[in-house]
């Protein structure tokens, strides 16, 4: 998979987890479920954060991370500030990714290598 196209689906991912989000409204996003080991839709999301700024930060980029991941399952808040934060994550300046802004109401364009005659072997699905 090409940068392009793992960046693509980064981002459309994102975009998913803030519709989510603004779906569920405050109170919903920040519940447990009645189950197990269940997380909030706020959690999840302050997790998935988590794990990008390791792998993308840290692994990646090799820049120095802090990160209580125990703490990321335990988050809750008010959803402007996360969805705040989601849109912080993607403008990695250092690395010049060319990801959109966070809420975007557009429709999800085409992945990059469907805009291309030949594509690598990854197929998309929408």
């Amino acid at each position: 998979m090409s940068t392009i196209d793992f960046l693509w689906f980064v981002d459309k991912a994102l975009d998913d987890m803030v519709s989510i989000l603004e779906l569920l409204g405050e109170e919903l996003a920040n519940r447990r479920p009645a189950l197990d080991g269940a997380n909030s839709a706020v959690a999840t999301v302050t997790h998935c954060l988590g794990v990008m700024e390791f792998w993308g930060g840290y692994a990646v980029a090799g820049r120095s991370i802090e990160r209580d991941r125990e703490a990321e399952f335990r988050a809750s808040g008010p959803l402007a500030d996360l969805i705040e934060r989601v849109r912080a994550s993607r403008r990695p300046a250092s690395t010049g990714w060319p990801l959109r802004s966070a809420g975007s109401r557009t429709k999800t364009p085409a992945p990059p290598c469907a805009r291309k005659q030949a594509c690598s072997s990854t197929s998309w699905k929408s």
